[in-house]
């Protein structure tokens, strides 16, 4: 099998894996927001002194989330975010964040890298990693557990880092991986998340010594299996419904 061919397999796989997961949870987004508007569920937060023995009754509608601070909210749809990590290696990144039920998000975030150092040192790429995600409590409320994907064209090199140091890689990554999370609610409209995550990634690229990295001598097809971290994140989050 060519390079290219090749390629195009790994594609074709991912691509299936990411809509066998998703499209079963469009059904299940669908029939929850119906339920929902049926019963007029919606969930609130009390203050201390408007608890009573009714609040807890086993008829009643009112979902009262755990560690949440005791005010008035409906449960967030949208979220858009900015992973801080990210933020420490210059580059420009945007996540954004949708309620499909009552127990499951799409997050969908990207990165993006121009600068070039030096003439040996740089960090650019593009990158896109979309996730499904299951909440253990409730959408953007504490734990959760989820399932990406991962693509990146990258252009690397100088950093004094493993093999980094002396070698250029440029090509493109595609991997898969599961992650856990857990999000912290900080104010109405804004919280902090917190996420790690494991997996497999396979990288086609060519490698160059960092002797002759301006040049174009020197480029070596390279083609590697990875398992380990895929995903590091510490994201601020605002809440746009």
């Amino acid at each position: 099998m060519n390079y290219n061919t090749h390629k195009k397999e790994v594609l074709k796989i991912l691509f299936l894996v990411l809509v066998i997961l998703i499209l079963p949870f469009g059904f299940i987004s669908a029939q929850g927001n119906t339920i929902i508007q049926k019963k007029g569920i919606d969930t609130i937060r009390l203050n201390k002194s408007e608890i009573s023995d009714e609040t807890f009754n086993t008829s009643s509608d009112i979902i009262i989330p755990h560690d949440i601070p005791w005010q008035k909210r409906s449960m967030p749809t949208i979220a858009v975010k900015s992973n801080l990590l990210y933020n420490l290696t210059a580059s420009f990144n945007l996540g954004v964040e949708f309620r499909l039920s009552d127990k499951y998000t799409l997050d969908i975030s990207g990165s993006y890298n121009p600068w070039q150092l030096s003439r040996v040192k740089m960090f650019k790429h593009i990158m896109l990693q979309p996730e499904l995600r299951y909440w253990i409590n409730e959408p953007f409320n504490r734990h959760f557990l989820g399932f990406h994907t991962i693509y990146s064209h990258y252009n690397i090199g100088g950093f004094n880092i493993g093999s980094l140091k002396n070698n250029r890689y440029q090509g493109n990554l595609y991997g898969v991986g599961f992650s856990y999370g857990y999000n912290w609610y900080l104010a109405p409209r804004w919280s902090l998340e917190a996420t790690l995550g494991f997996g497999y990634v396979y990288l086609d690229n060519v490698n160059q010594d960092c002797s002759t990295c301006s040049d174009g001598k020197g480029l070596r097809n390279n083609y590697q299996h990875y398992i380990g971290p895929t995903k590091a994140g510490i994201s601020l989050i605002y809440y746009i419904k």
